[in-house]
Order: structure tokens, then sequence, then C-alpha cells
């Protein structure tokens, strides 16, 4: 079962973008989508111009059931709260614990504010 998705422009002022269900997407570009995937009443249409994009989502279900919180492996070397980097030692949840460099203890640290050091690329040639 495909589902599809739609991105479109709720707020003239602000731009502001919102993801939604697709309910109903006619040929001539308008789209009746909602937040939620089961209650098509509760859908609104959308004007062509207000629709970015229209995707098909191939994963039988994109609910958060089982959603792995960015996936991070344990002992991955990690950034963490904008400055600091640590090793993850282990994730429940959406909370990871993770041993800063140097540290003597471990901290929780949100799913949100945790990502894998980048890696530099030691083949560009370009020296940046």
């Amino acid at each position: 079962m495909n589902i599809k998705i739609a991105v479109v422009k709720v707020s003239p002022r602000a731009s502001l973008l919102k993801s939604l269900y697709v309910h109903e997407h006619r040929s001539d570009g308008w789209v009746r989508a909602g937040e939620d995937r089961w209650k098509s009443w509760s859908a609104g249409w959308y004007a062509p111009q207000n629709v970015i994009q229209v995707v098909e989502v191939s994963h039988p279900d994109p609910e958060a059931k089982g959603y792995d919180y960015n996936g991070i492996e344990p002992g991955t070397l990690v950034e963490y709260w904008a400055n600091k980097q640590g090793i993850v030692l282990s994730r429940k949840g959406a909370q990871y614990t993770v041993m800063e460099l140097g540290g003597k203890s471990p901290y929780p640290v949100d799913w949100s504010q945790i990502r894998p050091v980048e890696n530099a690329d030691t083949n560009d040639a370009t020296g940046s």
C-alpha cells in the first residue's frame, strides 16, 4: 500500500510549509490533504500554486512505530549540544547515553541534539 504525502504552503506571511497525507490528488493539481492518514473528513483543499511537492512513500506505515531516533550505533564518535564530542554508549528510546571525550561520567542526550562526527574526505583534491 503506497501512501502519498504533500508538502504545502499554509501561510502566505511566513511561507510556512507543512507535510500532510494526501487523500485526493486531482489531475488539475488540486490536492486534498490532512494531518491524519485515516480521517479524510478532516482534510483540506490546497490550490496547485500552494502545493510544493507530492511524493509517494513506499513504506506501508510511515507512522512512528519502530522509529530509531536516527539510529546512531554504540561506539560512534558524535557531536552534541553544539560543541561537545563523545562516544555513544547506548540508546534507550529517544535518549542516548554519551561519554564526553575526556569526561568522567556519561550524559543523557536527546536524539535531536546528537549527530555523528562528519568525516573529512581525505581524497578531496581541492583541499577544502
